[in-house]
């Protein structure tokens, strides 16, 4: 699946933007890095459980990650696909699918997504440059109508499915316009499997960052059971 593609640079990574809206406009500039991060992972540890009450109950782990600037953490929970990129994934038009760059390429797939965009299935060590860019350049002491710039988790949806909403005010990046500190939000889907809570899938706004910090309209949609999370 090719797409247009853009190098942006924001001090200290590379991103790679995907060029993929929905035609309104006001979608993500869908940065994906083509850098892992280095920290060295954490297995997940034993103890967890599945359920509603798990979920809630796992939730401190990944705030506790979170405080301790893990971008590692996501990475080690990623549940992935084999992908071994064929002639149609190089044809334009499709959307989703494998973010190839030559047929016959292999990698372990992992599916994210962008708020009022589209998304991708990409190399899983590239699937979590949002979340280090938010530990990285996080703005604590700046705060606005949801609170302080510390990135925390914010919401949940518990429910036929368990997603935590993160969210943090970073410094904004240079290839964004407007000025000063930028509010943005990060979803991250979860499943349990094999005794630990596993992430499925991510969901990046970097723009219109807001909404998915309020229980309404297109959130409501696809967020049927958001709660506010208070830790």
């Amino acid at each position: 699946m090719i797409r247009l593609i853009m190098f942006l640079l924001v001090p200290g990574l590379l991103f790679i933007a995907i060029a993929c809206g929905d035609g309104d406009g006001d979608g993500d500039p869908t940065p994906t890095s083509t850098v892992a991060p280095a920290e060295t992972p954490t297995p997940p540890a034993a103890g967890e459980t599945s359920g509603a009450d798990g979920f809630r109950q796992f939730i401190p782990t990944l705030q506790d990650a979170l405080d301790d600037g893990d971008a590692s953490f996501l990475r080690v929970r990623a549940l992935t696909d084999a992908v071994v990129c064929t002639a149609n994934d190089l044809a334009p038009g499709g959307l989703g699918g494998p973010a190839c760059e030559f047929e016959g390429q292999e990698f372990d797939g992992f599916t994210v997504t962008f708020w009022r965009s589209e998304g991708a299935i990409i190399p899983v060590e590239n699937a979590f440059s949002e979340l280090g860019t938010m530990l990285a350049t996080a703005m604590p002491a700046e705060s606005d109508d949801f609170g302080d710039g510390t990135v925390q988790v914010y919401a949940l949806n518990v429910g036929d499915s368990f997603n935590a909403i993160i969210t943090a005010i970073i410094e904004r990046p240079v290839d964004f316009g407007g000025e000063g500190p930028l509010r943005v939000s990060y979803g991250t889907a979860w499943t349990f499997t094999d005794g630990s809570w596993m992430v499925t899938s991510t969901l990046t706004a970097f723009v219109l960052g807001e909404e998915l910090l309020v229980p309404a309209d297109d959130v409501g949609n696809r967020y049927p059971d958001w709660e506010r999370y208070e830790g």
